[in-house]
């Protein structure tokens, strides 16, 4: 006699391998970012603060198709990454919904990136000013 349903079995190693998942996505994100830090550190010493909010407008594009591609890139990499829960209880790794999101990845660029906040505020402050 089974005392643990299969299903909770199985539910329970999904769980494990989505934390799994998160962590990844969260360790890389961490790496990310600071290299963006780095990145727009050198080419915000050469900028003009005090630019028109279209300039701002437009670094703030480019900063988010970087963000897109390198969201992207994160997320056929991840994909690659074996899971250690794969075959346990019938899980299969590859079928996990989550190891296509990059929620997780995209939420950590956004707040540990400054420079991307930073310039963000920096449009909102001159909008205002506008309206």
């Amino acid at each position: 006699m089974d005392i643990v349903p299969k299903d909770i079995d199985f539910r329970f190693v999904k769980i494990l391998d989505i934390g799994y998942i998160t962590v990844i996505y969260f360790i890389i994100a961490m790496f990310v970012s600071r290299l963006f830090e780095i990145i727009f550190a050198q080419y915000d010493k050469y900028i003009n603060k005090s630019e028109h909010y279209i300039f701002i407008i437009i670094e703030i594009i480019i900063m988010m198709w970087l963000v897109g591609v390198s969201t992207y890139i994160v997320r056929n990499l991840v994909e690659l990454i074996p899971s250690p829960f794969d075959g346990v209880s019938g899980l299969v790794h590859k079928k996990v919904k989550e190891l296509g999101g990059a929620g997780v990845y995209t939420f950590v660029i956004m707040s540990f990136t400054s420079c991307i906040k930073d310039r963000v505020t920096e449009l909102d402050n001159k909008l205002r000013l506008l309206f």
